[in-house]
């Protein structure tokens, strides 16, 4: 660096190996990841056939030294790091867009968090049902999308209420979580209106994963069922 300081010149050298030593930690939670999604999907190493890296990081050969011991394969650059991410954009841009025609491919993208649901209880309330399951009438924790659940998702939950009862969203392990990060998501006010027999109402609530993974009540509705001689 030329006239740092006062016009002094400074200069430092730093060599392959001491830069490794120093970034040995990094190195190793930057393969986490990795080790993860292959443990997911549930793959053995022999079954991928071919590793395919983008990204700034990737440039260095402290990275891609490191993937190629772990998967004993050697990383693979047919992609442009810098147009990668942004002409998958264009293409999923253009699919959406009504105004364009392109050859049809799908992206299919999962939540990496489950999402567990909570639901007070209320005078006269039952076990309800999530999409066929029953689950107890206080909902503590309760998972109803699952961890690399589809997206777009709904789910329909059937409840016997009387009264009005709240639902709560949050991540099912705050552990998995960036530090410092909320597990809650949101929370809905349900209203009951009241029966005529006084009996508890049977609610259907459709909850919403929308395709860009926000979470949503779309609707609650109330069910009445009366039956009619022929």
């Amino acid at each position: 660096v030329e006239c740092l300081q006062e016009d002094n010149d400074f200069s430092s050298s730093l060599s392959t190996d001491e830069l490794q030593e120093l970034c040995a930690d990094i190195i190793q939670r930057a393969l986490e990841p990795c080790k993860k999604v292959v443990a997911d999907a549930k793959l053995t190493f022999d079954q991928i056939d071919v590793i395919e890296v983008v990204g700034s990081a990737t440039r260095s050969p402290l990275i891609t030294g490191a993937i190629k011991e772990h998967f004993g394969k050697e990383p693979q650059r047919t992609l442009n790091s810098e147009e990668s991410v942004s002409k998958g954009c264009a293409l999923m841009g253009a699919m959406m867009s009504p105004n364009f025609k392109v050859r049809e491919f799908a992206v299919a993208d999962c939540t990496p968090y489950a999402i567990s649901l909570n639901w007070s209880a209320s005078p006269g309330a039952e076990k309800m049902e999530v999409e066929g399951g029953e689950a107890p009438a206080t909902g503590k924790g309760n998972v109803v999308f699952t961890e690399h659940n589809v997206m777009p998702s709904t789910k329909m939950l059937t409840f016997m209420r009387a009264a009005t009862f709240d639902i709560s969203a949050a991540y099912a392990d705050s552990a998995n979580l960036a530090p410092g990060t909320s597990a809650s998501i949101g929370n809905s006010v349900i209203t009951v209106p009241p029966s005529a027999n006084g009996e508890p109402t049977k609610i259907k609530v459709k909850v919403r994963l929308d395709m860009n993974g926000v979470l949503s009540v779309d609707s609650a509705q109330a069910v009445e069922e009366v039956e009619r001689s022929e």
